[in-house]
């Protein structure tokens, strides 16, 4: 087993082999050939040179110079983690910080050589590379992973089993889904799509797998003519008996290493299509120089984050399995705080063996995140057990946890009262659940997007002085990825939503809708529900659309103030707490079902 080594010594490492190859730069992604939103340890470069744990981040190293830069849900976190290494900080969305590329000019000679690893750097991102450098006229060298050539012990790429995912949770066939991915095709005037997006790739083939902790998917690559369909994934990975059912269905496996050798043996003439944000540069450069290519949003993508009416009634059942597991999560945690040994560390554990008694459970979707005090402020805190602080018999709880089940992905948080409450944690939790039934109440004209709606709902933070840098919510996808494009509630497009500023919310979209307050020092606040897009009225000839709530599990009723909410917002509250107890009653025994009572009773001023 190697030994620790500081990020210094990492570092001088690279730099010798960076010296050898004569580069000025090295970039560091955290990124995959897939553009996941979770990469497997294999792929977590970033975590072995800096230590920093998070999922968003990228480091340049310079003959002399380190740099970092991460979304503003990691920059607590990484000034945390990255402290003493004499990395430089900075939040990608920050108007006043650099950008990668204003850095690297700062830094770079003329006609300075820079160096990353192909295959993780996507056809779009290597554009905006030599885009934002060229002023400096840089050569880049995409064919070497020089951190692979340091890291001795990297974890292997994951190998887990593929399986079958039945018609009775995703509502459609895999021969369905293909002849309207190839009617697609036939609009746009491909003869061939490529796409590395392994939730695209699970929802089309109708398969899932365990190459992540989090996710059930599984790595590979989908390749579709107008008469074949080719998966690559490794051998091994998938039983005889599911490639016979798969090549009924009309696709044939390949050694998933071959893909490229398959790319450039299209024909010269041919066209094919893909998404330069969700193809490497590596698999870009094995086309054929003189095959015709189209580029735009991928085909999968703009399908499957419309879900249809089976998809739709199933994520009703997982949400509201999830909700009775939340239910006994906080009735255990009032039961036992006065005891004094319960940390922020036990939720994960707990409310996982929770979801085991569920037979269409599949997984956890994410650490869960679960702060008190100061804690609840970092957005993406998660405690570590000995590191933790014990739950306090006062002020809240925030707790954020994700599931995928057969019937679909749950993503849902809440922020619990662990004793007495000060008058400020209620007026900011009650301006959280106004913003938070704003959203949920809001209707839009049809080809309206996310950051517009994020602006409506920010525009109520903003007149207070206040902001919500988490953004109100994100695309989910459906046993796949908590987050999925193309749309975002928020003012920014991150790694994942580039197309969030003109892709329209549609009907059957599916999001997060998660405002709240992040007072540091202090305490925070979030309020977290599943929604869907749905068709709301015509009005003058206009379509018009609302939301939908699919999540269904008790408000704090003693952090609200009723007497500041409008007399529509303390009617949805009332009408939230009855449906909430008629949907999740069925998944839980009769003094639960008592105590769920009590806390969905109507909330009078």
């Amino acid at each position: 087993m190697e030994a620790p080594m500081s990020f210094r010594k990492k570092a001088e490492m690279l730099r010798s082999k960076m010296r050898d190859e004569n580069l000025d730069a090295y970039i560091i992604y955290l990124a995959d050939p897939h553009k996941s939103v979770a990469v497997a340890d294999h792929w977590r470069t970033v975590r072995w040179i800096s230590g920093f744990t998070g999922w968003v981040g990228t480091i340049v190293i310079t003959k002399d110079k380190a740099a970092f830069w991460t979304d503003g849900r990691y920059v607590q976190q990484a000034e945390r983690e990255l402290a003493g290494t004499g990395i430089e900080r900075y939040c990608m969305i920050d108007p006043e910080a650099p950008s990668i590329y204003k850095w690297m000019l700062a830094e770079l000679p003329k006609k300075g050589r820079v160096g990353f690893d192909g295959r993780v750097v996507m056809i779009e991102e290597r554009r905006k590379i030599l885009s934002g450098l060229a002023s400096k006229k840089v050569e880049l060298c995409t064919n070497r992973d020089l951190l692979g050539e340091l890291w001795n012990e990297r974890p292997g790429i994951p190998d887990a089993q593929i399986y079958d995912f039945s018609v009775e949770y995703c509502g459609k066939t895999r021969k369905e889904k293909l002849e309207v991915i190839r009617h697609k095709m036939a609009e746009l005037g491909a003869d061939w799509y490529i796409t590395s997006g392994l939730d695209d790739i699970a929802w089309a083939t109708n398969l899932r797998g365990a190459d992540s902790e989090l996710y059930p998917v599984f790595h590979g690559y989908l390749l579709i003519s107008d008469e074949r369909a080719y998966l690559f994934t490794d051998a091994g990975k998938i039983s005889t008996d599911l490639l016979a059912v798969l090549k009924e269905d009309g696709i044939e496996w390949n050694e998933k290493s071959l893909v490229s050798k398959a790319l450039n043996k299209i024909k010269e003439d041919s066209t094919i299509y893909y998404d330069p944000w969700k193809t490497s540069a590596a698999l870009a450069d094995s086309l054929d120089a003189k095959t015709i290519r189209l580029e735009g949003m991928d085909i999968i993508t703009g399908l499957k984050c419309v879900k249809n009416d089976t998809e739709l009634k199933n994520l009703a059942v997982a949400n509201a399995m999830e909700g009775a597991s939340i239910v006994r999560l906080i009735r255990y945690i009032r039961d036992n705080i006065d005891r004094g040994v319960l940390d922020e560390s036990f939720l994960g554990s707990w409310i996982d063996n929770d979801r085991k008694r569920y037979k269409s459970y599949i997984c956890p979707a994410n650490v869960p995140i679960v702060g008190c005090y100061d804690n609840a402020t970092q957005l993406h805190y998660r405690p570590v057990k000995g590191k933790c602080d014990i739950l306090p018999k006062k002020g809240f709880l925030l707790f954020d946890v994700c599931a995928h089940y057969n019937e679909g992905s749950t993503d849902i948080t809440r922020t619990i009262a662990l004793g007495p409450l000060t008058q400020q944690m209620k007026e900011d939790y009650t301006f959280v659940l106004k913003q938070h039934i704003r959203l949920a109440m809001q209707k839009y004209i049809y080809g309206t997007t996310g950051p517009l709606l994020d602006s409506i709902i920010k525009s109520e933070y903003w007149n207070r002085g206040l902001d919500n840098p988490a953004g109100t919510g994100h695309g989910m996808g459906y046993a796949t990825y908590i987050q999925e494009g193309p749309c975002k509630i928020a003012v920014d497009a991150s790694p994942f939503f580039h197309y969030t500023f003109t892709a329209p919310v549609e009907p059957g979209m599916i999001f997060s809708n998660e405002p709240g307050i992040y007072r540091k020092g202090s305490h925070a606040i979030r309020i977290e529900n599943t929604i869907t897009a749905v068709e709301s009225m015509v009005s003058d000839g206009k379509r018009f659309l609302g939301f939908e709530t699919l999540t269904y599990i008790p408000l704090e009723r003693e952090a609200i103030l009723a007497d500041k909410l409008t007399e529509a917002e303390l009617n949805w509250v009332n009408e939230y707490n009855k449906e909430t107890y008629k949907r999740l009653a069925p998944y839980l025994n009769e003094e639960d079902s008592e105590w769920l009572k009590q806390e969905t009773s109507p909330i009078r001023t």
